[in-house]
């Protein structure tokens, strides 16, 4: 055995070499960040050369902004008078410039990092003349005030104008301004870069806070993209962004349900309601049918995961959906990649935040109704009369005898949440800070377990930047994650408890102990009593995360920047589970348990994970004259390390000794280790010509552990190109189309998400095998399954064509993208003849073969305004379709497994079974056409479609008089045809109000009969009202219908098979979020010594309208299983915004 470690520990060269790489670039980052010297601020000590004649003070700015990265912030009108003028400087700081250009005191400036704001001086005379507008107007009030973010952050450069005039200002450095205006008629139009213009009506009010909102459709707006930012104006990839204060406003304990619906493409669903549980997230589609199907997610550029983070710490979230925008991250963005940013701090005051949210939760099941005890004994009875046997619910036993108990009301109840957010951001010009604290608490609506199910989270986040000099500057993230997650139900035992059974069951027997079955019931189900309070489940994940980062600045044009990045992960988990004994209603003595589990037992789990990651990045960002380049090559080296240990043991002497020395049998000890690595480098060229024409080429090469040395490196190339038509002269002046794009691109990405080492033959031991002669037992090993060495990259290949329009001033802001995305050589487990001695799934080899094909477009449409009196208003729609087909499945069989079959020409895991033909009417219809075996009336009838050769091949769509299982075909899938979401918000005066749906539509999934959904009467179990109101009805001797019904008669026994009939349509549509808030106006603010303060309604999950059975129909399981899938909760929640 120590040989075959040392051979596996060898066989991967890439993890030593990586190793090497790390250490050497890890060194050279920490020499480089202490060898670099300290200097002044940028805007303070760059120097500039100038030599110009009879220029306007226009002329000159424009000059400096084009050899410098500065920007200035004025207003036209204060700088009009200013005379034409002579400047020369050579080498020459800029406040000098600055100093002499503004000698004659009009003119106040202010340089704040690459940003100067100039604003008249009210105490120096004017020069010149005013413009005649001005000169005549009679100024007769004074107005103060505040811009803020929606946080409270001041806007330092904000322009105040007065409506219609030219008479206006800019706020300071603390976002304060001053202003005199005509008359309490008078309207200020307030605007920011990136940020939505507001006009306010002055009113009687002399003091004014105005908080702008964020312009998420503006064409200046940078987002981010892989390994930088750019202007939404000049991408040409497939890219989808959120707002934060989108993503605060839903109450939820994961990032996946505040952004769903939001974007276009991107399919999110919450695949479960239990406290701490997580989201599926699915971009365009599925592409593969074993390989991982989740996007990448990268907070701050380095693996993160959407469970852990704090809504209120994110600045901004991107999603990279086609491979052109993602291919810069190579072999992990198969999927798509979603991009966080964190908030920052900003050179300023110090801003405090505090956000406090309570609520209640309640369960969303909308139309789920079991049988009452009179319905429930009526269909016993029923289905005791069509096997031929006596009724057992008659004399006493009779339903007004019997307990009517509602086990849903029983098993679901209203639950608290609560999230405390503290922030405290700010600082010098020089460095900056952020510090983020949070705590998030939900108790689960499932179970009466007082508060004993629950998840709590604790997150804490500092983000530090400091510039060195003007070209050095340094900065590091420090994170930590505790959540806990706390689980007393079993959650699947008890919602198919309160399923199946039966309402004349008893929750407490006499001695007022959680009853078993009762009666002459025969059940094995845990009643909703039994399984609240059966297992004692804790699981507590710490997670700390340090990355630090350099950037410098050097020849003007080239700027290099490393991260460095160490995460460490520990979780530990303790499942209890108690020694059980039931008994029946009627066995007051107990003598004999109806339901036990003889012997409690504990296991134990512990987890250690760390990441070591580094990243160097050189940009070249370059202009000359028309032409635009920027461009960036790097390395990235990933190493993770886990370590797992566990063990168990049984029967205990009481439930409060849970120390696995105690166990008296059964121990058992367990543990594994595993280590991964991988190897990129990467470049990108963005270039852009006037400003119209657009290109963009990425390539990726990723070396990943998961190949043998052959297959071991991939090569990720893509490209993009984009026109804006609306910079061409025959566009550019056009008062309806303000901003028109067409873009598109090509891109190939790779997939390795299988387990390690598949090509590597493998080994399992085990020390209890019997064997030889003697019979002795002895330890043997023996190959763990098939291995290859063939096994290379899938690959997905997306193609994109995208339309950007903005209208009205871009008021009106459209998006639409047709897209096709090709997987091949997928990664499939190839089934072997039991001849090899391998027969589980597990054991089969890893091969290449097969292709699936999503194809699909998405439309984003997005409309915000704001009146002449201060109402603020916008409307958002976005919609997405998307096909999915398996196209070639390597000549392999097709892949089937219960009700649902991936085949050649159809979409992955589609429901596959019998079409109904409705209901056997009669025996003699049965004898006059093809059925299946021992049918009777009241049956489901299926249809006669295909037929078979003599080698068994199925004939698609030629019948042959019979029903086999060769008539069985494709039904649908659990892929919806459409998902989309609208939103509307309203904010007038300190009101603000926001709804917003999300849904689906055409969407598939299959009821299986254990969730009471099945008319045969086995087990006595309780089935669904509305299947027993729409059962079918037959005559007194059972030998024909007499009320024809949607579903079989009661007591039929052919009926529980796969067929159309059990698909049920969970199409819906959900108001998903309704928040109504109040911000106290400025000067009530001002006198409680506080920014701002906004009081909030909040409702999540309010209402879903649709016609599926179950419990919720959003679900990620392909189908209704037992109905043992936890719904997700309604919440309503109060809360305030605080900030100081």
């Amino acid at each position: 055995m120590k040989k075959l470690m040392n051979g596996l520990h060898g066989c991967c060269d890439i993890r030593p070499k990586t190793k090497l790489k790390m250490r050497f670039f890890i060194l050279f980052f920490i020499v480089t960040l202490f060898q670099l010297q300290a200097k002044t601020g940028y805007g303070q000590n760059i120097k500039i050369n100038l030599d110009m004649e009879n220029v306007s003070v226009f002329d000159i700015i424009q000059e400096i902004e084009s050899k410098t990265e500065l920007k200035f912030f004025y207003s036209k009108e204060e700088l009009e008078s200013s005379p034409k003028i002579d400047i020369y400087a050579k080498n020459e700081k800029i406040h000098s410039v600055l100093k002499r250009l503004f000698s004659n005191g009009y003119i106040k400036y202010k340089i704040i990092g690459k940003q100067i704001v100039l604003k008249r001086n009210k105490l120096a005379k004017p020069i010149g003349k005013l413009s005649e507008d001005v000169k005549d107007k009679q100024v007769s009030i004074d107005i103060t005030g505040i811009v803020t973010d929606s946080n409270g952050q001041p806007l330092p450069g904000a322009n105040i104008i007065e409506k219609n005039t030219n008479n206006g200002t800019q706020t300071d450095f603390d976002g304060e301004f001053s202003l005199q205006v005509a008359s309490e008629k008078s309207i200020l139009v307030i605007s920011f870069l990136g940020f939505k213009a507001q006009e306010v009506t002055v009113g009687n009010r002399t003091e004014l806070t105005i908080s702008l909102l964020e312009d998420a459709a503006g064409l200046d707006e940078v987002v981010i993209v892989g390994y930088g930012t750019m202007k939404k104006a000049d991408l040409t990839g497939s890219v989808a962004t959120v707002r934060s204060e989108d993503i605060t406003k839903t109450t939820s304990n994961n990032i996946g349900q505040a952004i769903q619906g939001r974007m276009s493409g991107v399919q999110i669903t919450q695949s479960s309601g239990a406290p701490g549980a997580s989201s599926s997230i699915k971009i365009r589609g599925v592409g593969s049918i074993n390989s991982n199907n989740s996007p990448l997610v990268l907070v701050d550029g380095i693996p993160g995961n959407m469970n852990l983070i704090n809504a209120n710490e994110i600045e901004s979230l991107t999603v990279l959906k086609d491979a052109s925008a993602a291919a810069i991250y190579g072999n992990r963005a198969a999927n798509g990649v979603i991009l966080i940013k964190t908030k920052r701090g900003k050179a300023g005051k110090i801003v405090v935040n505090l956000k406090v949210e309570n609520g209640v939760q309640q369960a969303t099941n909308n139309n789920v109704e079991y049988l009452d005890k009179f319905d429930w004994v009526d269909y016993q009875n029923a289905v005791a009369a069509r096997n031929g046997t006596n009724p057992i619910w008659v004399g006493d036993l009779a339903p007004e005898n019997l307990p009517n108990t509602d086990w849903l009301d029983y098993s679901f109840n209203t639950s608290p949440v609560q999230s405390y957010d503290l922030s405290i951001s700010g600082g010098s010009e020089k460095s900056t800070f952020s510090l983020l604290l949070g705590y998030f608490e939900q108790e689960g609506i499932l179970g009466q377990t007082d508060g004993d199910n629950n998840f709590s989270r604790i997150n804490a986040r500092l983000n530090l930047d400091s510039k060195i000099s003007d070209s050095f500057k340094v900065g590091a993230n420090f994170s930590f994650v505790r959540s806990q997650n706390n689980q007393t139900s079993e959650y699947g035992n008890l919602l198919l408890g309160a399923s199946r059974i039966p309402p004349v069951m008893p929750i407490y027997n006499s001695a007022g102990e959680p009853a078993g079955t009762a009666y002459t019931l025969n059940l094995n189900d845990f009643t909703p009593a039994i399984a609240a309070n059966a297992r004692d489940n804790i699981n507590i994940t710490n997670r700390t995360q340090i990355d630090l980062f350099a950037e410098l600045g050097f020849l003007k044009d080239f700027k290099w920047k490393s991260t460095f990045s160490g995460m460490i992960s520990d979780g530990w988990r303790q499942d209890y589970r108690r020694k059980l004994q039931f008994y029946h209603v009627d066995d007051v003595d107990k003598l004999s348990p109806n339901i036990q589990v003889p012997n409690a037992s504990l296991a134990n789990y512990d987890e250690s994970f760390y990441r070591l990651q580094f990243n160097s990045i050189l940009n070249y960002s370059k202009n000359i004259g028309l032409h635009s380049i920027d461009a960036l090559v790097g390395i990235e080296l990933i190493e993770t390390n886990t370590k797992r240990f566990n063990g168990s043991g049984e029967n205990f002497p009481n439930d409060e000794l849970r120390i696995l020395n105690v166990a008296q049998e059964n121990w058992r000890v367990g543990g594994t280790a595993g280590e991964t690595a991988i190897s990129s480098q990467f470049a990108r060229i963005n270039y852009s010509y006037d400003n119209k024409y657009l290109f963009q080429a990425n390539v990726r090469r990723d070396g990943s552990y998961v190949f043998a040395s052959e297959n071991r490196w991939g090569w990720f190339p893509s490209f993009s190109a984009g026109w804006k038509l609306s910079e061409e002269n025959f566009l550019k002046d056009n008062e309806l189309i303000r901003s028109l794009k067409i873009r598109g691109g090509y891109g190939t990405l790779g997939n390795s998400q299988i387990p390690p080492f598949q090509w590597v033959s493998t080994l399992n031991v085990t020390d209890n095998t019997i064997i030889g002669s003697s019979q002795s037992v002895v330890p043997i090993a023996y190959l763990a399954g098939f291995s290859n060495t063939n096994i290379k990259w899938e690959k997905t290949s997306t193609s994109n064509i995208g339309v950007d329009m903005g209208l009205f001033d871009n008021k009106l802001d459209i998006v639409f993208d047709v897209y096709n995305r090709k997987t091949t050589d997928m990664l499939l487990r190839l089934p072997v003849p039991l001849s090899t001695g391998f027969s589980r799934g597990n054991e089969y080899p890893f091969v290449n073969l097969g292709v699936v094909e999503n194809k699909g477009w998405e439309l984003a449409v997005n409309f915000d305004d704001v009146t002449a009196s201060g109402l603020s208003y916008g409307l958002g729609f976005n919609i997405s379709q998307n096909k999915n087909k398996v196209t070639d499945m390597g000549g392999q069989p097709p892949i089937t497994s219960d009700f649902y079959r991936t085949e050649q020409g159809e979409a992955i895991n589609s429901y596959f079974g019998f079409r109904t033909l409705g209901i056997w009417q009669s025996n003699e219809e049965i004898a006059n056409n093809p059925s299946r075996n021992n049918v009777q009336p009241g049956d489901i009838r299926v249809a006669d479609i295909n037929s078979t050769d003599e080698n068994g091949n199925v004939i698609k769509g030629v019948p042959d008089g019979q029903i086999t299982t060769a008539d069985m075909t494709i039904l649908g899938n659990s892929i919806p045809e459409f998902y989309y979401g609208f939103n509307a918000s309203l904010n007038w005066k300190g009101f603000d109000f926001n709804i917003f749906f999300q849904g689906e539509a055409d969407k598939q999934t299959y009821m299986r009969g254990n969730f009471a959904n099945d008319l045969r009467g086995r087990g006595f179990e309780n089935i669904l009202k509305d299947l027993w109101d729409g059962r079918t009805i037959l005559n007194d001797d059972f030998s024909a219908v007499a009320q024809a019904g949607k579903y079989p008669a009661a007591g039929t026994t052919n009926s529980d098979i796969a067929a159309d009939l059990w698909l049920e349509d969970a199409s819906y549509l959900r108001i998903k979020n309704l928040q109504f808030g109040y911000t106290f106006p400025g000067n009530l603010s001002d006198k409680l010594g506080i920014n701002s303060l906004r009081l909030y309604f909040n409702a999540t999950n309010l209402y879903t309208f649709t016609n599926y059975r179950g419990f919720d129909p959003e679900t990620a399981n392909l189908s209704s299983n037992g109905g043992a899938i936890y719904p997700q909760s309604r919440t309503y929640a109060v809360g305030l915004n605080l900030s100081f």
